[in-house]
């Protein structure tokens, strides 16, 4: 009975009271309260802070590998068997977070979210790529190129606003040159969405040509004003056509002048033929006057009197006048090339244009307006535009290593290609564009940011942001001119920790700044409300919008729902204020490396246990809440076995009620709808015009094509019936001669 009674008090109790039902009143009777299991936990690799946290809360450490623990705590994700974890077990490791903490993984999907329009990742992530395959190094290779043209164009602009001479920077050809590709690129950026056949793809192409980097590729940033082979070869090359152009045409004007003169002797030599056979009739006639005035008188004795007849009047009409044997061969001649831009034989001095360079209609100050105004629009058009200096830099990183091993910089192209095609079988490279103008800190030296963020729930994304970040400094000044230290460009506490004088303890060499003191230089170097107003909100932006660009595969993880992951997000801040994300960390480094980490370390990590704990302190924790997407579903999606995605289309029929009244269709909205249909069709008419405008000129360009070559055979084919006439009628006085000869023979012999 004692044992029934317990069973019945057990059922009843709530919160350790029990009420009696005999009064309406009712007794309460405070029983004690059951006793709770105790919790137990796993730390593997160090976590000292997180094992005295968890001890402290009544806690047990379980070192073994059962995978039964209610909180799992390690630095690698394989020592979580996720398909064991079940509710309410934690782990701080998802079983996909390599989309998001790995170089290679977090480019790939940052790219999916910019050609998928998700998220504006350009505002906050440099140029990037993954070279793992020809595509890759291609697209590489384009990019590279453009932004060589970019770092030309505004080094040239810096040493004209200098110095006010162009004596001592680019060529003016090497200049037009990279203007004429900006350009490409500036109509690239509008037009490469447009599916037109009279796209400008199709016309110019966005690439750089061959010839162009031959001579783009030789420019020495150092060295401006040096004289470039490929350039010296392009002008030699041109002259030398020019020249043979020249002579070809002195050429035929010297034959023209032989022809010209040929006909004109051949015109006479006809002439003096024909009076000759005038005359010889002339004389006949004469001849046979005189005969048969001869035989009329012997038949007829009455004299006569037609000697005094005009031989004249005996004459045939007059002849008419020859063709001349040398026609007019100038449209045979090769035509002088028009005042085109795109004119590549134009001859010209040394030192003017290449045979692919355009010359702009006036020099100077034309040229220097025509590029600030491409580089404004360059500018307004990208947003990695600030971050490209005049030195092409990029930084060049394992995908497959951590703590700043392997990492070199580098400004030449084939050195880039051939590291990431002979170490291809070993590991992929991410090259990322260098930030070339860093905001940089006391005695010139480089920095970034590192910021830890905690993930409690991929669905619905909930973001928790430290409320305090730390700053790493490079151990020595920042120079371009120095590619190869790495103590110069990379902030990594591995790196710089190698320097002789790095020393943990001391203000300046610990290479590590708290954030009030970042936020003091912030406010004397740039006013206040730099850090609120500029810095903090860019990191916060970026965080949000990289975390979303993974939410999908992440929210797929087996055992999603027991886990949550600890990142540091490793930021860099240019002289703009602007903030771009480097990489995103898994683990972190907490160790107690300088004595800003020491303090900032194990504040951290309590807090963070209380935020996954669910403590009722979580909010007033380090960690703040920073985003929560209240609208995702929490319910669980099946996702595609092969890409991780949900391909699932669901949905159900739309059904008009009976309360739901017709929408009525007003004579405003008519007017407005009408309105738009017919500026619509304005614009569809006005391109169909221009597209037809531009087939009828391409068809008057080939008709003129047509002529011309038309023109010439004609010419070429006047000219040889010209000297065939010539030589017939040649032919034809010489028999004529031949003939009157014998004709004398034989008036002599009668």
């Amino acid at each position: 009975s004692s044992d029934l009674l317990s069973l019945l008090l057990a059922c009843l109790c709530s919160k350790g009271r029990i009420m009696d039902a005999e009064g309406p009143e009712g007794l309460e009777a405070t029983l004690p309260s059951p006793a709770q299991p105790t919790r137990t936990f796993r730390v593997l690799g160090g976590f000292p802070d997180i094992r005295r946290g968890l001890l402290a809360r009544g806690w047990e450490e379980d070192a073994s590998d059962s995978g039964q623990q209610d909180l799992i705590w390690t630095c690698k994700r394989a020592d979580i068997d996720f398909e064991k974890l079940k509710e309410p077990q934690l782990a701080n490791h998802y079983s996909r977070i390599s989309a998001l903490c790995t170089k290679s993984g977090l480019n790939d999907r940052l790219q999916e979210a910019r050609e998928s329009f998700d998220s504006d990742v350009d505002k906050f992530y440099p140029q990037t790529f993954h070279l793992c395959g020809p595509d890759e190094m291609e697209a590489f290779a384009t990019e590279y190129k453009l932004l060589r043209v970019l770092s030309i164009l505004k080094r040239w602009v810096a040493d004209i606003a200098r110095e006010g001479n162009v004596s001592n920077t680019f060529d003016r050809d090497v200049v037009q040159m990279a203007l004429d590709i900006a350009k490409r690129r500036i109509s690239d950026s509008v037009d490469e969405f447009l599916d037109d056949e009279e796209n400008e793809a199709e016309w110019h192409g966005f690439a750089v040509s061959e010839n162009e980097w031959n001579v783009l590729r030789e420019v020495d940033i150092a060295c401006p004003n040096k004289e470039l082979e490929s350039l010296r070869l392009q002008r030699e090359a041109r002259v030398e056509h020019a020249k043979c152009k020249s002579r070809t045409k002195l050429a035929l004007q010297s034959r023209l002048a032989e022809l010209q003169n040929l006909g004109r002797l051949q015109s006479e030599k006809k002439e003096k033929a024909k009076q000759a056979r005038l005359q010889k009739q002339a004389q006949r006639q004469r001849l046979a006057q005189v005969v048969l005035r001869s035989k009329l008188k012997s038949a007829r004795p009455q004299p006569t009197s037609d000697d005094n007849a005009d031989p004249e009047t005996c004459k045939s009409l007059s002849p008419t006048s020859s063709q001349t044997a040398a026609q007019d061969l100038n449209a045979w001649l090769p035509e002088e090339p028009e005042d085109d831009a795109t004119c590549l034989t134009q001859p010209a001095p040394a030192g003017s244009d290449l045979p692919a360079l355009r010359r702009p209609p006036s020099a100077g100050q034309n040229l220097y307006t025509d590029v600030c105004n491409l580089l404004e629009r360059w500018c307004a058009a990208s947003p990695h535009y600030s971050m490209t200096g005049d030195r092409n830099i990029w930084i060049c990183k394992p995908a497959g290593r951590a703590r700043g091993e392997g990492i070199f910089l580098s400004s030449n192209l084939e050195e880039i290609l051939h590291c990431a095609k002979s170490e291809k079988g070993m590991t992929t490279w991410i090259c990322q564009k260098y930030i070339e103008n860093p905001l940089l800190l006391t005695s010139n030296r480089k920095h970034d940011l590192r910021q830890w963020v905690l993930v409690t729930s991929w669905r619905p994304l909930t973001i928790w942001f430290y409320e305090e970040c730390y700053v790493r400094l490079a151990a020595e000044a920042h120079d371009l001119e120095d590619t190869s230290s790495k103590l110069r460009h990379l902030c990594n506490n591995a790196i710089t920790c190698h320097h002789p004088d790095f020393d943990g303890n001391d203000d300046v060499w610990s290479c590590m700044w708290e954030q009030s003191q970042y936020k003091r230089f912030l406010q004397q170097k740039y006013g206040p409300g730099a850090w609120d107003n500029k810095v903090l909100p860019g990191m916060h932006r970026a965080v949000i919008e990289t975390l979303k660009a993974v939410s999908e595969p992440l929210a797929n993880s087996v055992g999603a729902s027991c886990c949550f992951e600890f990142l540091g997000f490793d930021f860099m801040v240019d002289s703009d204020l602007h903030v771009w994300l480097l990489e995103v960390n898994t683990s972190p480094c907490m160790e107690y490396s300088t004595q800003v980490t020491t303090r900032l370390v194990p504040l951290a990590l309590e807090s963070a246990l209380q935020v996954v704990l669910r403590e009722d302190d979580a909010r007033q924790s380090g960690f703040q809440l920073l985003y929560e997407d209240v609208s995702m579903s929490e319910e669980p999606i099946k996702s595609s076995f092969l890409t991780g995605y949900d391909l699932r289309v669901e949905g159900k029929a739309i059904r008009r009620t009976a309360s739901v009244e017709p929408a009525i269709v007003t004579a405003e909205s008519s007017r407005q709808l009408a309105k738009r249909r017919c500026e619509e069709l304005v614009r569809l008419a006005e391109k169909k015009q221009q597209q037809k405008e531009k087939a009828l000129q391409k068809k008057e360009h080939q008709k003129r094509l047509e002529n011309k070559l038309r023109q010439k055979v004609l010419a070429a084919r006047r000219l040889r019936q010209a000297e065939d006439e010539a030589n017939a009628e040649a032919q034809d006085g010489k028999n004529e001669a031949e003939r009157h000869e014998q004709g004398n023979a034989a008036d002599s012999a009668g």
